[in-house]
Order: C-alpha cells, then structure tokens, then sequence
C-alpha cells in the first residue's frame, strides 16, 4: 500500500502546476461528450451549458467599464476563459487565444431565478467553441436598485466548481482584491491516468425513471396521487386531464423550491426522496449519479476547467439515507470516480455529430429511449453568498439552471435554507407538477 502511494505521488509530481499558465493541450473524453451533444441539430438536444445567476441590492449604478476592466482582470488570471477549439476527432485541442469574455448589459428582464420561464435571453447569443468567446457575463438592472448578474459559459469549457471559481475572482476583482487565479494546464484525462484509477464497476442495468413519460395522443393525468406516512397518512392529488401531443412533450424546463432549514445529511435524504418517488411506479432500482470534483485527488490545483467526474448510488426500494450515505463513502473510499472519468476517451474518435444521435434524444425515440439513471443530484452545499459582493453589490439569492436532458437536480443551501432546483424532460412533467414533487420531497425529509 505504502509503494502505491509512492508511485501514485512520483506520477501526481509530473503534472505541473504553474500560475497564469496557457493551456494548449488536447481535448479530453469529458469535454469531446459535452461539446457533442446538442451539436448535430438532428436532436432534441440543446447545448450542454454552464450557467449561474446572481441578484441583489445595489445602491448605485456599476458603469458598464467596471465591470469590462473586473472581466479583464479576471481573464488575465485565468487564460481559460479565453479557450477555443481547434482540430477535429481525437487530433481536437484547446488554445487560449480567444477573444475574451463578453458581456451583455440589459434592463427589463423579467426572468424570476425561480424557474425556466422567461429566460430566452439568455440564448441571444449563441456560444461559440471553435471562434468564441466561450464565456459571457449578463448584467441587468431590475427595479428598487436591484440588479441581476449572470455567468454563462459551454459545458466543454468548465464544470460548475469551474463556475465557482470565475465568479468568485470577478467579485475580487471588482473589490480590487487580489486574484487567485488558474494554475492548471492539464486535463481531467491526464490527472485520472496519473492516478492509476481502478477498473470500473458496471451499473448498466434497467433504471426506473423520476417520473415516467407521457404517451402522445392519449389522455393523461397531469398529476400525481401520493399517500406519503409522516405522523399519519396525507393524501396528496391535484388532478387536471388534458390531452397531449407530441409538440407538448418536447423540450425541457425546471423550477427551484425550497426544504427550508435545519436538514442533516440533506443529499441523502433527498436522493431516497427521489427514489422513493420512482418507486411509486416501479420495481426497478433508482440509479441516483452524483458528481464529484476530481480536485479533491489534487487539492493545490486551482482550474476553470472541467474536473468533474460521476458517481453512481443503486438504491432498491425501501433503502433508506443510511443505506445511500454507505454505498457513496464506498464509492468515494474505493475511488471510482476516477475510472468513470477515464472511460470517456475513446469518444474522441467519434464524429460528434454521431456521438449527438447515438446518446441524444430524438423525435423517434424520446419517448421510450431508457434513462441512464434515475436523476443526477449535484450537492453545492453552502453558497458562500458574502463572496459574491462588490462595487456596491449585495448579493441575497443565487440559482443554476440544471443541466437539460434528464432529471437533474441541483441541492445548495443558501443562508440556511436548503434549495432544490430540479430539471425535467417536459414528457415527464406531463404527468406530474413540480409543485407536487416539492411537496412529496418535503414530506419525505
């Protein structure tokens, strides 16, 4: 064991890290699949994005110039804000020599941070990989001195600690404190075969859905009917019958709701939350992913890009947090986030317009294509809000929107409240309301 931490260590040392260095290296498995989906326009799919938005108070007026000399400042420190794709296949590399972020000053927007309405905005600008920018920052005044600030950046560019990471230096910069910048130039695929990671387990097995698909042509139940024990039987229905079609089911959209505070162990509760939910329907076991920062194996590494990897939790019904709680320290323990992560590079050779028909949904089979998993929980865990704040900005909500295609949900607490901003396939909100999800999650906690 000491001779494998030895090597192990010996493998980590040749991966430098190096201040402000640029990052000119090939494009890993991860960001090949990410880049992939969305990009054939013979799917349903949109574009893999990683995006977060911020509101509060602020007491004057940032001129825009403050803000282009934060994201000036804020790329100097971080060249892979300026990344660009070259090459195709597996020849497919990133250069830093890009055109900056850009940014978008915008009034009137009425998008709520509390769900998917209202934010077609966001897509005015479409983000391109191969000419850039790669990464655009919105600033829009709301009224009673309030202001919105959004981050938006491609999948293939940066992960969400990635995301973090940029918003945390915009606000320093706009503080006038210094930078911490990026000292990565390495991929996620060269620190995982650094790592020597295991072999994989295989959790390809049947999967039940959150929520199952609505059929087109037929007459559903736009609701459902849960009996939920919690110090007594409540019944929970809310039943509204209409008629859909296949234009109904397609697309994506998600809502944020609230658990309120005071939760321990809020990932696990919530992930048998959710599987008790696709119990409800089915026998087959819940597939929760959980994605998990390769930093962790590194922890002096300070990257935008992407090092993020998947764990997956098989839950049976009738398993309980502990039993979820258990497994994933298991995962963790044995470090099987490391060969999930390795598994991606031979995507690489694959035309990505395949890559996009193979694994994306089409009009054909969005309907009966199976689930990969369950529903994907990504744990934020406590907001530093107060690192969100500058030039007179005050910072008092935050979301994310969650990655589309699935469910996916993000879990964060913010000032002590737990929040679930949870993503649905609209064929699977045919049969179901978010607000009913909220409540069967709350009563289950």
């Amino acid at each position: 064991m000491h001779s494998e931490m030895v090597d192990q260590q010996l493998a980590l040392n040749k991966l430098t890290l190096q201040d402000n260095a640029p990052v000119e290296r090939p494009v890993s498995g991860s960001e090949y699949y990410h880049a992939s989906i969305g990009s054939s326009g013979l799917t349903l799919e949109r574009d893999r994005q990683i995006c977060f938005a911020l509101e509060g108070t602020c007491a004057a007026d940032i001129p825009a110039q403050v803000w282009r000399d934060a994201i000036a400042t804020t790329t100097q420190a971080n060249p892979a804000l300026r990344m660009r794709w070259k090459g195709i296949l597996g020849w497919s590399r990133w250069v830093n020599d890009g055109p900056p972020p850009s940014l978008r000053m915008l009034d009137h927007v009425d998008w709520s941070l509390n769900s998917s309405e209202h934010m077609d905005f966001l897509d005015a600008w479409p983000i391109d990989l191969r000419h850039g920018p790669v990464v655009e920052f919105i600033v829009a005044r709301r009224p009673d001195n309030r202001l919105l600030v959004v981050m938006r950046t491609h999948h293939a560019i940066m992960d969400g600690m990635g995301g973090f990471h940029v918003l945390c230096e915009l606000f320093r910069a706009l503080r006038g404190e210094p930078l911490l910048g990026s000292n990565v130039t390495f991929s996620d695929a060269q620190l995982v075969e650094a790592l020597n990671p295991p072999k994989s387990p295989s959790l390809r097995v049947p999967t039940c859905r959150l929520i199952e698909h609505a059929e087109p042509g037929y007459s559903v139940n736009n609701s459902v009917s849960n009996s939920v024990s919690n110090s007594g039987s409540n019944s929970v229905s809310n039943s509204v019958t209409k008629s859909v079609n296949q234009v109904d089911l397609l697309g994506d959209a998600w809502q944020r709701f609230s658990l309120g505070s005071g939760h321990s162990k809020a990932l696990s509760k919530v992930a048998c939350a959710f599987a008790a939910l696709a119990h409800k329907r089915s026998t087959l076991p819940a597939l929760i992913a959980v994605p998990v920062d390769l930093r962790r194996h590194m922890p002096a590494m300070r990257s935008v890009t992407n090092f993020s990897s998947m764990l997956v939790v098989k839950l049976q019904p009738g398993d309980g947090p502990e039993v979820f709680q258990s497994r994933l320290r298991e995962l963790l323990e044995a470090k099987v986030e490391l060969s999930v992560a390795r598994g991606f590079d031979l995507i690489r050779w694959f035309p990505m317009w395949l890559v996009d028909v193979l694994l994306g949904r089409t009009r054909k089979n969005f309907l009966r294509k199976p689930p990969m998993e369950t529903v994907v929980i990504s744990n934020l865990g406590a907001v530093p809000v107060e690192n969100f704040q500058g030039a007179g900005f005050v910072v008092d909500d935050f979301t994310c929107i969650p990655i589309p295609g699935n469910a996916f949900a993000v879990l964060m607490q913010i000032n002590g409240d737990f929040r679930v901003i949870l993503g649905l396939p609209k064929a699977q909100l045919a049969q179901c309301q978010f607000d009913e999800i909220a409540r069967f999650v709350n009563e289950s906690l």
